[in-house]
């Protein structure tokens, strides 16, 4: 291309930013990371996962196993939260993720086909060993039987929310564990998704997540997640335990950061409700 060519590519790069390669683009693959049914910028996504096995090829997992992965160990003093996704029928996996809130990068995760006891067994042990993390798991379904497990393994950080009692509003029921329904589905993926690619208005180039994201596994996960009118999940034949349950954690760093938790009492692993 000749030199006007060029700057009128740059001028428009700078005009359009997110939505150049959508609108300009120049291959099947840009053609494919813009395509409209991807709910996560994939172009982005592929620059962090990148950048993730560039600084792992630099400095490796702390710990790695066939299912669980850490890019910290547990520091002295530092807030850390947990978010934990059930596997459902069909094969899924059972995962629980770590994040850092001190560091603002991924801490740890878990992820296996496993049973019930040994799920909760595994949360319990990696919550406390991360400073009592302050841990959400997903209520729905099977998540009640973990939840009962940690409860009466007497796990001293578990997440509860509270809600008003019909017959008396002024009162407070805690119910332990994180709902994911159709209210709150849309708005913790958005926030994630905000998490993962910053400022929706910048390109792949100039944009800046909120964390440092280390969980490769995680990072080609998002490429699968696809939006079809209000339903956000998975394609077919694939999975996305993964960005549940680091989704249902970034909540818990957002509660954190926020102030709606105090930080101090986090890392001592008290108990703690929902501001």
């Amino acid at each position: 291309i000749d030199y006007e060519q060029l700057q009128y590519r740059r001028f428009k790069r700078g005009e359009l930013k997110r939505r150049f390669k959508e609108l300009f683009a120049e291959d099947e693959d840009s053609c494919f990371l813009a395509s409209g049914g991807s709910y996560f910028d994939g172009a982005k996504c592929r620059v962090l996962l990148m950048e993730a096995e560039a600084l792992l090829r630099k400095e490796p997992p702390c710990r790695k196993t066939p299912d669980f992965e850490a890019w910290e160990l547990p520091q002295p003093r530092h807030v850390y939260v947990a978010g934990a996704d059930i596997a459902e029928a069909g094969g899924d996996y059972s995962v629980l993720a770590v994040l850092c809130v001190t560091c603002r990068r991924t801490a740890a995760r878990y992820r296996a086909r496993c049973g019930l006891d040994s799920f909760y067994r595994t949360c319990h042990r990696v919550g406390v060993e991360y400073n009592r993390a302050l841990l959400a798991v997903e209520r729905n379904n099977q998540g009640h039987a973990i939840i009962l497990g940690l409860r009466e393994g007497g796990y001293p950080n578990l997440y509860r929310q509270g809600n008003l009692r019909p017959l008396n509003p002024t009162l407070i029921e805690p119910k332990f564990g994180w709902d994911t329904n159709a209210q709150t589905k849309p708005t913790m993926m958005e926030e994630l998704r905000r998490a993962i690619e910053g400022d929706s208005e910048e390109d792949e180039e100039h944009f800046q997540p909120e964390l440092t994201w280390l969980d490769t596994e995680f990072l080609k996960e998002t490429l699968n997640i696809a939006q079809e009118g209000v339903k956000i999940g998975a394609g077919a034949g694939e999975h996305d335990d993964l960005v549940m349950a680091y989704a249902i954690a970034y909540q818990m760093y957002r509660k954190a950061t926020a102030g709606s938790f105090d930080p101090k009492r986090i890392a001592l692993g008290g108990k703690l409700e929902s501001a």
